[in-house]
């Protein structure tokens, strides 16, 4: 989620450094809307894949293209490099969620499964205002360092989960 707090502020201050009032808006949007279909696209087709027992290599590989997806939009390629980019990082967002979703449920007492989420999704979420304040930061001294900031992030999220969740227990049951 840190990711996606710096991404939340990089992309229209870099949208609106490269257009003028009343354009630069619309096309943050278009940019917003387009990675939330890639987005649901890329959760649809991975819950059509079956992911169970293998939530935490996806994750891994789609934090990996996530982080190369922000690292495109910071190249300077202008709005089709920030579209390519992003729309890379939605179609990897939408198996990191299922990815995540079904491990906690797989790995939770469903009576336990309510508080569970509820705490797990807090904890989650505490990444975004952490990502938006470093992204503020860093987009106000150069606009790509947010990007790379955050594609370093990805990265870092990838290596987590990587080494966090053992492989010979990612396919057991709760």
């Amino acid at each position: 989620m840190v990711t996606w707090g710096m991404l939340w502020v990089a992309l229209p201050v870099s949208v609106a450094r490269t257009f003028g009032a009343g354009t630069w808006e619309t096309i943050s949007g278009l940019l917003w809307a387009g990675v939330g279909v890639a987005g649901g696209i890329g959760a649809l087709v991975s819950g059509q894949l079956g992911m169970v027992g293998r939530e935490a290599r996806w994750m891994t590989f789609c934090m990996v293209a996530t982080a190369f997806g922000v690292g495109f939009a910071a190249t300077g390629l202008g709005v089709r490099g920030l579209a390519f980019g992003l729309l890379l990082v939605g179609l990897a967002g939408g198996p990191i969620d299922v990815g995540v979703l079904t491990l906690r449920q797989r790995r939770t007492d469903p009576a336990d499964l309510g508080r569970v989420l509820a705490v797990s999704m807090s904890l989650n979420m505490s990444g975004w205002p952490i990502g938006t304040v470093l992204g503020g930061l860093l987009v106000a001294w150069w606009p790509p360092s947010a990007f790379l900031a955050a594609a370093v992030a990805s990265l870092l999220a990838a290596w987590a989960i990587h080494a966090l969740i053992p492989p010979d227990d990612e396919a057991s049951g709760p």
